[in-house]
């Protein structure tokens, strides 16, 4: 059986003075696609199992309790740390905290000796540099310790406009498909980007690019120009400016264009 699918390509929002009157610019793509037989969904289900399957998996490796972990206080909005040597087995602890400069682990100390109040001077150094989370390590157990939440309430309303941006990166799905698979998430955006009652906008990154198989390595790039590790060499040379220089023409074209 022979369909179409009717779907947009791009967020931008063109002028009449881009497209020209005579032959306007189109936004969309008419998709034609041929409906599979039965036979072919019978060969499919063979190899990758029906609608509706649900494999029983379980993690091959072991469950560990958590080293350190915060308990909400019973009747109460305060938060008391609690951590257990046991788990640990006569090992090391370490904590890791996040290089605000290169966002990775570039040092793990030592906490000696092990206690709640020493773990919490860590806990308050992070939170100070503005993280809500360290990372926990003892033999070959790694843990995350995440921080509960904190508020802090402004008496004072600052009347400064300032520029509120939002990036979402969704580097687990071609661009092209993107718009083909979630078109309610796409309508969203261009009713953002053509509602002239939102005071807001949507670009799309057409120029964006992944260079690895992790989200981080991909949108590390996008913020700072550097491509892996924690080089500093921004000389117009090298392949980080390059890269981030092509990021840039992404936002200017964006920006220009509509």
């Amino acid at each position: 059986m022979l369909g179409f699918i009717l779907f947009f390509r791009s967020l931008n929002k063109w002028s009449t003075n881009k497209c020209g009157a005579v032959s306007p610019c189109v936004n969309y793509i008419l998709l034609f696609y041929i409906r599979p037989d039965k036979s072919s969904c019978k060969a499919a289900n063979e190899y990758f199992q029906g609608p509706g399957y649900v494999e029983d998996r379980k993690c091959d490796e072991v469950n560990y309790p958590d080293i350190c972990h915060f308990l909400k206080e019973v009747n109460g909005s305060r938060y008391k740390l609690s951590c257990d040597k046991k788990v640990c087995g006569g090992n090391t602890l370490t904590i890791g905290s996040i290089n605000k400069e290169q966002g990775i682990i570039t040092n793990w100390e030592v906490v000696q000796p092990f206690s709640v109040d020493k773990v919490l001077e860590y806990v308050k150094r992070n939170a100070a540099a503005g993280f809500d989370f360290c990372f926990m390590k003892c033999g070959s157990i790694f843990q995350a310790l995440v921080f509960p939440p904190v508020v802090k309430a402004k008496n004072i309303v600052s009347k400064q406009n300032k520029i509120n941006i939002n990036i979402v990166v969704l580097d687990s799905i071609a661009r092209q498909h993107f718009y083909r698979t979630m078109p309610k998430s796409v309508a969203a955006l261009r009713k953002i980007t053509y509602d002239e009652s939102i005071p807001a906008t949507a670009l799309d990154f057409e120029l964006f690019q992944a260079i690895s198989q992790h989200t981080f390595d991909n949108i590390r790039p996008l913020f700072s120009g550097i491509v892996r590790g924690k080089s500093n060499n921004y000389f117009i040379g090298s392949l980080s400016f390059q890269l981030f220089f092509h990021f840039l023409q992404g936002i200017l074209f964006a920006i220009i264009l509509p």
